[in-house]
């Protein structure tokens, strides 16, 4: 058993302290080179949509772009060296065939405008067009959302960002910074930074805000961060645990574990009011709790029957059942619109009850929006942002600002 796992069965309500201090170590560092789009697969399966992206007329880069977002997702197979005569006002179908595909995307970038469209080979017609406008590697995401749904028939989460957490230095030199980046790791900008470890990230359902832990005179305390503004603002503090926040699906609640009474519960509070109200009741340490796609359940983890396990109760309260039976220890539940449930194992990430990594030093997996892809960070010093298609088709590493860890996918972009 590592070591690492054996703390952690013994103090998930505290959050990990001892964890917490693992991270304070000298920064790794996955360069982000802002001429480089390769999205470094490590591995997949050609179980996919033949797909060829020609170059986008004006802007290249575009393409890549979306090229890079689509082969994550781990559904396509992306054709190289197509010609881009092959693909234009007149379509040549006939060797488009010949070639395999089942689609074709091609446009142009004209200023901050993008202009698509989407053939469908073996039917020779164009299923989708339009454009969008803003910055370059925003359009690219949503033009990359339009394929995947029109394809796929389910939103694609490329136009959304993540949440992570880099370190640097050690003891009182030890500096953390809350990053908030593109979801293909670009862009990074840090909006708080802090000589206390940083924790348990959760965005709104807005995408406005990012709830956290981090501490305050020697006391956990959550807080939440407007990313446009920096703002910062105290949620909790009393006195002993305050940790885990999870905003509701409607953005009016949020759930999180507090010691207040003594031993760690799930509580639920009011974002307006203020107003707590006490879900569990339990001997054992009851922490991390999530919310299901309709607000109605929470999924949290608990030690009561001796391991850690995910376990599911009424948000407004009750008996609580236990949800997780595969292997003896399951941690970090992320719960897709679907009902599915990804977790941390002793083995590595675990989605629907079967092993999706199995590198052993995976954690806090994170669906995308869609939940199609889970995003987690590997290792205990030097830390690094994976994903991988919730299928297991498509790995992938993502670049970072520093050593990572705490990752946390955000809600669909609405600009």
């Amino acid at each position: 058993m590592q070591p690492k796992r054996r703390i952690r069965q013994f103090s998930l309500a505290s959050l990990s302290i001892v964890g917490a201090l693992l991270i304070a170590t000298p920064a790794l560092v996955m360069a982000q080179s802002p001429g480089s789009f390769e999205v470094n697969v490590i591995g997949g399966t050609s179980q996919a949509s033949d797909l060829a992206i020609i170059p986008f007329a004006g802007q290249p880069e575009v393409s890549e772009v979306i090229q890079a977002d689509l082969e994550r997702s781990g559904q396509f197979k992306l054709a190289k060296n197509i010609p881009a005569n092959l693909v234009g006002t007149n379509p040549d179908f006939a060797a488009l065939n010949a070639a395999g595909l089942d689609f074709a995307l091609t446009g142009s970038v004209s200023g901050n405008t993008v202009n698509y469209r989407l053939i469908d080979v073996p039917n020779q017609s164009v299923v989708a067009s339009g454009s969008y406008s803003g910055s370059w590697r925003d359009m690219a995401h949503q033009v990359a959302d339009a394929v995947h749904l029109k394809v796929l028939n389910k939103r694609g989460a490329f136009f959304t960002r993540i949440a992570y957490v880099t370190s640097s230095g050690l003891g009182k030199n030890a500096r953390f910074r809350l990053m908030v980046a593109d979801s293909d790791g670009y862009n990074a900008q840090g909006v708080v930074e802090s000589n206390e470890p940083i924790m348990s990230l959760n965005w709104s359902p807005d995408g406005n805000r990012v709830a956290y832990v981090s501490w305050v005179d020697g006391n956990s305390a959550t807080f939440e961060v407007n990313i446009n503004t920096g703002k910062r603002t105290t949620l909790t503090n009393f006195k002993g645990i305050n940790s885990a926040p999870a905003f509701s699906p409607d953005g009016t609640k949020m759930a999180l574990s507090l010691s207040r009474t003594g031993n760690p519960e799930i509580y639920v509070m009011d974002l307006a009011t203020k107003n707590l109200r006490q879900i569990t009741n339990d001997r054992g340490i009851d922490t991390e709790p999530v919310w299901s796609a309709d607000g109605n359940t929470l999924y949290f983890t608990s030690d009561r029957s001796g391991q850690p396990q995910i376990y599911r109760v009424s948000a407004n309260g009750g008996s609580a059942s236990r949800v997780s039976f595969s292997g003896n220890y399951n941690t970090s539940a992320s719960v897709n619109s679907d009902g599915q449930i990804a977790t941390a194992t002793m083995g590595g990430i675990s989605v629907g009850g079967k092993a999706l990594t199995s590198g052993g030093s995976e954690e806090r997996p994170a669906y995308a929006p869609n939940g199609m892809m889970v995003l987690f960070t590997v290792g205990n010093r030097g830390s690094r942002l994976f994903g991988a298609s919730s299928d297991g088709r498509s790995k992938f590493s993502l670049p970072t600002a520093g050593s990572a860890r705490e990752a946390a996918w955000g809600p669909y972009r609405s600009n």
